[in-house]
């Protein structure tokens, strides 16, 4: 059977700070993963497991409200009944959510007016945004570097794969890992991990995504000083032959 869209997936590396400080990169973490729709317009979240067995997995929520203040809550799972994080409140955009523990069904999270932002598979314990909780300084800019996995989910090899990415804001570069399952990391998410090459060009993998396999994907923001806060959609794009 041969690869399709739903096969490819992204994850997240085992280190995803949201501070400067501490390892970013690393291996593939295969518990979370990095793609979610964010709320279209302000307002609360709730989770829901599709399985009545759910009733001691602890999810926790994290984001920034309408005032740019981030927030956080942690609720335990209540089977097939919706749990609301009021306490959080009302959100403007979703940057994590996390499970302690494997649910026993899909984990949806959505807001209190339906819109699903993100499903956490079987087997998987969350989300969240790539380059969460960054912010500019007001007399430099700031470069940060952080890493993502696009892994073959399915039974079948994507050979001549090629990565693109869509950027509307001009501050993204990105750079592919020498190979498959690499686990290179940098000190922080300031400094270049080394030996990526950055650009915006679209680039060949370096081998074929045969199944159960992952490429590392660095990718490279910098924010101009004091550059404000603002949301858009960064797409990555992994394209071949099935």
């Amino acid at each position: 059977m041969p690869v399709v869209a739903s096969d490819l997936i992204m994850l997240a590396s085992l280190n995803m700070p949201s501070s400067d400080s501490g390892t970013s990169g690393g291996g593939i973490d295969v518990d979370q993963r990095v793609t979610f729709t964010q709320l279209p317009v302000s307002d609360t979240v709730k989770a829901v497991s599709s399985s009545a067995a759910d009733t001691t997995q602890q999810v926790t929520a994290r984001g920034r409200d309408i005032s740019g203040n981030v927030v956080t809550e942690t609720k335990t799972l209540t089977g097939t009944t919706p749990i609301t994080f009021s306490t959080m409140g009302t959100v403007d955009r979703l940057l994590k959510v996390s499970m302690n523990a494997d649910a026993a069904g899909t984990v949806t999270i959505s807001t209190t007016l339906g819109v699903t932002i993100a499903t956490i598979p079987i087997g998987e314990r969350g989300f969240m945004a790539y380059m969460r909780e960054a912010v500019a300084a007001a007399g430099s800019s700031k470069v940060f570097y952080h890493k993502v996995f696009i892994k073959n989910n399915g039974a079948s090899t994507l050979t001549g794969g090629t990565v693109s990415i869509s950027d509307p804001t001009g501050k993204i570069a990105f750079g592919l890992a020498a190979s498959l399952g690499d686990t290179g990391s940098a000190t922080t998410r300031l400094t270049d991990p080394g030996g990526i090459s950055f650009s915006t060009a679209a680039a060949a993998l370096p081998a074929s995504l045969t199944a159960g396999t992952a490429i590392g994907v660095w990718i490279r923001n910098t924010h101009p000083a004091g550059d404000s806060s603002f949301d858009t959609d960064l797409t990555i794009t992994i394209s071949g032959t099935p």
